[in-house]
C-alpha cells in the first residue's frame, strides 16, 4: 500500500501529507513551549523583584524598631538598659528569624516548583527536537525517493515513446512488404 502511494503521488512531486502535518504539529509544540519557557523566566523575574521589596521592607523595619528601642533606652536605667537590651535582642532575633525563614521556605517552594517546570519544558522541548530531527530525515528520504522515482517515470516515458516509434517503423515495413509482395506478384504473373 505504501509503495503504490509513493508511486502515485512521487510523479507530482508531493510528499505525503502526514510529513508536513507531523512537522507542522511538532513546530507548534516548540513554540508553545518557548512560550511556556519565557512566561517562567518572567515569573522567576517577578519573584527576584519581590525579594528585593521584601529585603528592602526589612530593613526599614529594622531602622524603625532601631529608632524604637533608642527611645526606650532613654527611660531606663543602666542595669535595666542590659537585661532589657538582651530581651531586645533575642526578641528581634527570633522575629528576624521567623519572618526570614517562612520567607525562605516559600521562595524555596516557589523556585523548586520553576525549577521542575523549567525542567519538564526542557525535556520537552528536547524531545520536540528530536522529533523534528526524525521528521526531517523522513523528509529527506521521502525527497530521495521522489526524485529517484521521477527519474524512473522519465525512463519509461522515454522508453514508451521509443517503443511507439519502433512500432510505427514494423508498421510501415509491413506496409513497405505487403506492397512489395503485390509488386512483385504482378511482374511474377505477366
Amino acid at each position: 500500500m505504501c509503495k503504490q502511494e509513493l508511486i502515485r503521488v512521487s510523479p507530482s512531486g508531493v510528499l505525503p501529507l502526514y510529513v508536513f502535518n507531523l512537522l507542522d504539529e511538532a513546530r507548534t509544540e516548540i513554540r508553545q513551549l518557548e512560550d511556556r519557557l519565557s512566561s517562567q523566566n518572567v515569573q522567576i523575574e517577578v519573584y527576584e523583584q519581590e525579594i528585593q521589596t521584601l529585603k528592602e521592607q526589612l530593613r526599614v523595619r529594622d531602622i524603625e524598631h532601631e529608632e524604637e528601642i533608642c527611645a526606650l533606652k532613654g527611660q531606663v536605667t543602666q542595669g535595666q538598659k542590659q537585661h532589657i537590651q538582651e530581651n531586645i535582642d533575642l526578641i528581634r532575633l527570633h522575629r528576624d528569624v521567623k519572618q526570614k525563614s517562612s520567607k525562605l521556605l516559600i521562595l524555596e517552594t516557589q523556585n523548586s516548583e520553576l525549577e521542575e517546570k523549567l525542567r519538564i519544558t526542557e525535556s520537552n522541548f528536547q524531545e520536540l527536537q528530536r522529533e523534528v530531527e526524525t521528521l526531517n530525515s523522513q523528509l529527506k528520504e521521502e525527497r530521495g525517493r521522489t526524485f529517484t522515482l521521477q527519474g524512473e517515470v522519465r525512463k519509461l516515458t522515454a522508453n514508451q515513446r521509443a517503443l511507439s516509434e519502433l512500432e510505427e517503423c514494423i508498421t510501415d515495413l509491413r506496409n513497405e512488404n505487403k506492397v512489395l509482395k503485390d509488386a512483385n506478384e504482378k511482374l511474377i504473373n505477366r
